[in-house]
């Protein structure tokens, strides 16, 4: 991942933002386990994981809708798998989804 840098030398985490297939923004996801391979001439990917207690729009991650980085540009999403942990009757469960995606250019391909 590319990642920016604050006055203290700490370094800041990208923002992943759920977006509708128009562009229009939905909201900040919280991930976790990024990965991003860039090429400048071909499709690049990323890929992360994220759970259901963190992320309110947990549902709504599904393929063909888009993730926004700032300054990295727009990913459509590829592909999602979804697995349980914990899941018992009467108990809520923690959903956590693996999702890879690729930038924009993919979809004139």
């Amino acid at each position: 991942m590319i990642y920016n840098f604050d006055s203290f030398q700490r370094n800041i985490k990208p923002e992943f933002i759920l977006c509708n297939p128009d562009g229009s923004q939905l909201s900040a996801l919280h991930v976790y386990d990024t990965s991003c391979t860039l090429r400048y001439n071909d499709t690049s990917e990323i890929s992360f994981t994220m759970d259901s207690a963190a992320n309110a729009d947990y549902e709504l991650v599904t393929t063909n809708r888009q993730i926004l980085i700032p300054k990295l540009g727009y990913f459509i999403i590829d592909s999602v798998s979804d697995s349980v942990t914990n899941k018992q009757v009467g108990v809520e469960y923690v959903g956590q989804k693996t999702v890879n995606a690729k930038s924009c250019q993919y979809e004139m391909s």
